[in-house]
């Protein structure tokens, strides 16, 4: 990781204070645990007198001793869950700070919601215990314990009977390590959440439901604040009112892109966390420059480091138009048309491009329903920081129908219904492709692919972890944790004939006894699927129930699945494309080696070619790889695969080419790589390889380099051998054309 990366991961726990206002020169005790970085950001807030003192030291009378002044601020983030009696450790900071003083308490909540999700105890490491309140925890892992995690409920009876009495209380999401949005306990999201937050986590590995999309229902059944995953308290000794409803921030775009927005009563405030007040200038301008071209803007002034609005009552377009989109489809077309307009009116046309469409002279990539209000029949943007010259305004048009439709849709209109009103249709590939790089941009998310990779969800991950929890161990056994067992012996029944059965059928198809297909729909009984005729599920009745499995090729199984336990199938399994199953599937020749001792580097290594006119530099690489693998599986490009992928002819059949490779006495096993279902990922869900080998002229080769991060991410490796120099296959097929000519 690269040195602006891990600057930007280390300073991100900052953004749990950097925007808050202390005075300069104050005298501040920081009670660590583990963030150093809080230390580093109170120096950059000119603080005066800074100390730092452990949960312990911060107690002991020798500590409180040593300093003849109190404090203007007691800074403690993560740090009273460590404490063994927090009533005590709040009630000596108390006697610590100025009457005029503040405490900024950051802690956890154990009945957060990210713990009810699954996400594992910080001090545990174990799912629900801080849920059920540590009861279930044995006296010997009690005795270990660093420390524990509180509610809402205890944490505000420990600071009232410590003394601390004038509080406010920020609800933080994600979490203390990340934080990005902040909410009072008179305020609660507005924003269609799916659109505008990201749960980040310790370990995502366990989660099992999509945090951004319960807190709708949370709001609206006044759990929100109960369940919020951290929060900070506001503690004022004198009992100074806090006047902050939210605060959102972005610790992901580098020192001179990271702002805050800290809304308040009667104002907001967009600061520049780390002084770059540029930013903020060309927001400013922004804002001036779409107002010429008849679109409104909430105004606003530059004041030092930071961009002061009025504070505005009204809800974000993006809400509005997610509502009409389900109560009045009509008004819903009329309204996106109209924001529409502004989008195009918003700067001038210069030129079109074929691909991406009009090129306007200033583009807004961020002229958005995320960054709208809708008052009084007219929608006012803000945040408008970024411009672009010379911009594809389609980029602008496309983020606003994706934001505008929102994450449930409108049940009459497709999405594309929008693209082709808009003449978009045929460029939305690309369209969408430069509106990937503007937010990948934005977020830095190439310099923090591999602390992203931590931190956030895999959804389909989030969906086999519900599967595993609504079924018993048998059930998740026998069902879903691997379809492929049982089977040697027994004919093979597809229900299906969507997707998953046609990638089943095109990586099995040589390796299972496929009988038939089975589907519900009567209008597909008596048709066939590449070649497999599908047939009524009353088909099963006219074999004996020892005699088959059934693998179910839906993605929506469950239905299904009860359909055949009613009708007493005895073998059921589910697969799942993209999958990867434990253990090689499709065995036969490897269960002959799966259990051969590891004499080499690798046991089970993959190579995968054409081997058109095979030659010295095939067999090299042969024979290196059988140098670094107990078992070499090669496979081979089918002639239709060479014609799609290639763009050219095979000078050799498909089967002459397998056998020549399957004669190699370096090669274990040659195999037919599937026409459609050929990348490095398929082949690892089949194969289950050590190692793949490949050709040295891919080692820069960005498709490439992501399949060998993927593959290390499953206990896998990718190495690239030196292509013999002297030959090659496209050589030999340039001088037989020459000599021919």
């Amino acid at each position: 990781m690269d040195t602006a990366a891990s600057q930007i991961i280390y300073e991100m726990p900052q953004g749990i204070l950097n925007w808050y206002d202390f005075r300069e020169g104050s005298s501040v005790l920081l009670v660590y645990n583990k963030n150093s970085c809080l230390m580093d950001m109170l120096k950059a807030k000119k603080t005066g007198l800074l100390v730092c003192a452990s949960v312990e030291e911060s107690e002991e009378k020798l500590f409180q001793d040593r300093f003849k002044v109190s404090f203007d601020y007691i800074v403690a983030v993560g740090a009273l869950e460590l404490s063994a009696n927090p009533v005590r450790t709040l009630a000596a900071w108390r006697g610590l700070v100025k009457d005029d003083g503040f405490l900024l308490l950051g802690t956890d909540n154990r009945l957060g919601m990210r713990y009810l999700i699954g996400e594992r105890d910080p001090f545990t490491d174990r799912l629900f215990d801080g849920v059920e309140g540590y009861r279930g925890i044995s006296p010997a892992l009690r005795e270990s314990l660093r420390g524990r995690c509180y509610s809402k409920a205890e944490l505000e009876q420990f600071l009232e009977e410590s003394g601390w009495t004038h509080r406010t209380r920020l609800s933080v999401l994600p979490n203390l390590d990340y934080p990005q949005l902040f909410y009072s306990e008179d305020c609660a999201p507005e924003e269609v959440m799916p659109t505008r937050y990201f749960p980040k986590y310790r370990d995502p590995s366990t989660v099992f439901m999509m945090e951004e999309y319960l807190y709708d229902d949370f709001v609206r059944n006044g759990i929100f604040h109960g369940t919020a995953n951290s929060f900070l308290f506001i503690c004022s000794a004198a009992g100074v009112p806090c006047d902050i409803s939210m605060v959102t921030v972005s610790m992901d775009r580098g020192h001179e892109d990271n702002m805050a927005t800290v809304i308040r009563k009667d104002r907001v405030e967009k600061i520049a966390l780390h002084g770059s007040c540029g930013k903020l200038k060309r927001l400013a301008e922004n804002c001036e420059r779409l107002k010429s071209h008849g679109v409104k803007v909430v105004d606003g002034t530059v004041e030092g480091d930071r961009y002061v609005l009025p504070y505005v009552d009204a809800p974000t377009a993006d809400r509005y138009f997610q509502n009409l989109a389900r109560v009045d489809p009509e008004k819903f077309i009329a309204e996106m048309d109209r924001f529409k307009d502004l989008i195009m009116g918003a700067s001038e046309t210069v030129r079109e491009d074929a691909e991406l469409g009009p090129i306007v002279k200033d583009g807004y990539p961020d002229l958005v329903p995320l960054n709208c209000f809708y008052k009084d029949g007219d929608f006012f943007f803000f945040d408008q920081e970024f411009s672009e010259k010379e911009f594809p305004v389609f980029v602008t048009l496309f983020r606003f129908i994706c934001i505008a439709y929102g994450p449930f849709g409108c049940p009459s209109l497709p999405i594309d219904f929008f693209f082709k009103r808009y003449g978009m249709a045929d460029k939305v590939g690309k369209v969408s492709q430069k509106s990937t790089e503007f937010l990948e941009k934005l977020r830095n998310q190439q310099d923090l692919a591999g602390y992203n990779k931590e931190v956030l969800r895999d959804p389909a991950l989030v969906m086999r972890n519900k599967e595993r929890m609504g079924m018993s161990e048998k059930e998740w056994e026998e069902y879903l944790y691997n379809p492929f067992a049982g089977l040697e012996g027994k004919k093979l029944f597809l229900f299906g004939s969507g997707n998953y059965a046609k990638k089943f059928i095109a990586m099995y198809r040589f390796d299972y006894d496929i009988v038939a297909l089975l589907d519900n729909n009567p209008q597909k009984w008596n048709t066939e699927l590449d070649g497999y005729r599908i047939c009524r599920p009353e088909k099963l009745f006219e074999l004996q129930p020892s005699e088959y499995k059934v693998i179910i090729c839906i993605k929506d199984y469950l239905p299904v699945l009860k359909q055949l336990k009613d009708m007493g199938i005895a073998h059921v399994g589910v697969y799942q494309g993209g999958r990867v199953y434990p253990g090689r599937q499709a065995c036969a020749i490897y269960n002959m080696c799966k259990d051969f001792p590891v004499k080499k580097k690798y046991h089970i290594g993959y190579v995968a070619g054409v081997f058109d006119l095979f030659h010295l530099g095939h067999l090299n690489m042969f024979r290196r790889a059988k140098e670094q693998c107990d078992y070499l599986i090669v496979g081979v490009v089918s002639d239709a695969g060479v014609r799609d992928f290639k763009h050219t002819e095979p000078f050799v059949p498909f089967d002459e080419r397998i056998e020549m490779v399957r004669s190699c006495r370096f090669v274990d096993e040659a195999v037919e790589i599937p026409y459609i279902y050929r990348t490095t990922k398929e082949a690892y869900e089949k194969y289950h390889f050590d190692v793949q080998f490949s050709g040295s002229d891919y080692v820069n080769d960005p498709g490439w380099l992501a399949q060998k991060a993927w593959l290390e991410s499953q206990g896998a490796e990718l190495v690239f051998f030196p292509y013999t120099q002297q030959t090659s296959s496209s050589k030999i097929k340039a001088l037989i054309d020459k000599g021919l000519a």
